[in-house]
């Protein structure tokens, strides 16, 4: 009865009528009989598992950020890399001309290849990128650890209140 009675008096915090006034669940709404489930409870945790990895935010917020941190890893990979820029240019004199050693016409074609010598920066930022994409994994590894524990505890919570009233 008391057990009841404190958990009603924490879900009057939420549950609410329509003058914003607390609800205290009464005794005859609870159901008359447990609900049984034909499922195994490995069937259940499975289910429950598959559905709190689809839709538990701080799950979503670690594939996020690891998304992110891909791209930067790609970027500061291509940083690391040759660049070969091509260009052309025209340029044509109005009027009187300015400059005798330049005809009407002029067309510049031009190729640039550039090889990074010094690539410290580039390297030290793939390195901290490689550093925060394995910090990133592994506190999003823990936290899937932290969801099925939570999942476990809960179905050991339920097991255990199944037992005592069979009991």
């Amino acid at each position: 009865q008391r057990d009841f009675d404190s958990a009603g008096i924490a879900l009057s915090l939420f549950h609410r009528d329509d003058q914003d006034e607390p609800v205290r669940p009464l005794r005859e709404q609870l159901p008359e009989t447990w609900p049984s489930t034909s499922e195994s409870p490995e069937d259940l945790i499975s289910s429950a598992w598959k559905y709190a990895s689809r839709h538990r935010p701080e799950l979503w917020i670690y594939e996020l950020e690891l998304l992110t941190l891909g791209v930067d890893k790609e970027y500061y990979r291509n940083e690391l890399l040759p660049s070969l820029d091509a260009y052309a240019s025209a340029s044509q004199n109005l009027g009187e001309s300015l400059y005798k050693d330049t005809g009407e016409l002029e067309l510049k074609l031009g190729i640039e290849f550039r090889v990074p010598l010094q690539r410290n920066a580039a390297k030290g930022a793939a390195d901290a990128n490689a550093a925060k994409i394995e910090q990133m994994q592994t506190k999003a590894s823990f936290a899937m650890e932290k969801v099925f524990a939570e999942i476990e505890k809960g179905f050991v919570s339920i097991s255990a209140s199944d037992e005592k009233l069979t009991l």
